[in-house]
């Protein structure tokens, strides 16, 4: 029976690609910096300020899930496949789940870009293309009709090198290597720019953007092997109750670190939690998605919106910044928001339909086959 996913870890993928709008709706109305509500020792409350590092969230599940595939093909030990090959195949099978939006949305992005009269010469489109197969962020060419999908570029970039020194290595990466090297990173991008934030920006050999990738893809493995040993262990309620509350205090940190007017310095230390925070709840130690509290199709659901709702974000951005400048700001902060949302629940809408007609169709095809292999003669 094909295990279902973690509803918290979809509530959480839904709650960060919701702080990362809110932040760069804060850069579009020049409010990034701007304190919304005094509070006193805490600091001060902005309009996610701080939101850019949600991105290791998804960096951390990344690799979290590949190392997850990883363990999962060891375990078998029937693969005959070249490990360069099952490299490849890995990356292909992770870029063509995310064509299914990443191909749609940029071709919405590119009329939308017509439609706001933006002009484009023959040779400008040519520098458009290695977009459309994530490599803007190889330096050959950073065009791209979706700003933000720079991430989706260096997370696939990241797992290609990844990938096979981890199942190559496994228990050493996941346990010494790979934890290593992402703090290392994470410290050092720190220390050079001082913060995670800046991506565009080139470190000598390649983008900042794709040394956040190595290093969240890298700690993400970690947080796999350690959520797969705490889900074998048979823990008492009293410590559950306990894991619940880190589990707590690991998310609610950095949701209050992304709001606040901190320094960008001290995102290192965010990361961290949540490395903690995706373990415990990965590995079911917390005694609420222990009893599967969590485990609703609401939260399956705002999950999987996540990605879209990420990518329509740089549309209705690009279109307030355009039409609705007269608005005050906060309605445009609202405006662009549930837009966004609206925008990825009609995407998702009609994607379902369009794969239960290919799957109607594909029933029907094999159901024929069926009928006429038993017709006789």
């Amino acid at each position: 029976m094909k295990k279902q996913k973690n509803g918290l870890i979809e509530l959480m993928r839904f709650l960060f690609a919701s702080t990362v709008i809110l932040f760069h709706i804060a850069i579009d109305i020049k409010r990034r910096k701007a304190v919304l509500l005094n509070l006193g020792w805490f600091g001060k409350l902005t309009l996610a300020r701080n939101g850019n590092a949600c991105v290791e969230f998804f960096f951390l599940l990344s690799g979290l899930f590949m190392a997850k595939s990883i363990y999962d093909s060891l375990q078998k030990k029937d693969s005959q496949i070249p490990l360069g090959e099952e490299t490849v195949l890995f990356i292909w099978n992770k870029a063509k789940r995310i064509l299914a939006y990443y191909l749609p949305i940029t071709l919405l992005a590119f009329l939308v870009r017509i439609i706001l009269k933006q002009k484009f010469t023959f040779w400008e489109l040519i520098n458009y293309l290695p977009s459309f197969i994530f490599l803007q962020r190889t330096g050959i060419s950073a065009k791209n009709f979706i700003g933000v999908a720079w991430y989706l570029s260096s997370m696939l970039i990241a797992m290609a090198i990844i990938y096979p020194i981890c199942k190559k290595h496994y228990n050493m990466f996941t346990m010494v290597y790979g934890p290593l090297l992402g703090i290392l990173l994470i410290g050092f991008l720190i220390k050079e720019t001082g913060s995670l934030g800046k991506v565009t920006k080139w470190m000598g050999f390649t983008y900042k953007s794709n040394l956040r990738a190595l290093a969240g893809v890298s700690l993400g493995t970690a947080c796999y092997e350690i959520g797969r040993r705490l889900q074998q262990i048979e823990f008492k309620t009293s410590a559950r109750v306990k894991f619940t509350l880190l589990g707590f205090i690991a998310y609610i940190i950095p949701f209050l670190y992304f709001y606040s007017n901190i320094s960008g310095k001290s995102a290192g230390i965010i990361v961290l939690f949540q490395c903690v925070a995706i373990a415990i709840t990965y590995g079911e130690a917390g005694i609420l998605c222990h009893k599967g509290v969590f485990q609703k199709k609401l939260f399956y659901y705002l999950g999987r919106i996540s990605l879209p709702m990420y990518l329509f974000q740089n549309i209705f951005r690009q279109l307030s910044n355009k039409y609705c400048k007269p608005l005050p700001k906060r309605y445009r902060v609202l405006l662009v928001y549930f837009a966004t949302l609206l925008a990825a629940i009609l995407f998702d809408l009609i994607l379902n339909q369009i794969r239960k007609m290919r799957q109607k169709q594909s029933n029907s095809i094999e159901n024929k086959s069926i009928h006429e292999v038993k017709s006789p003669e």
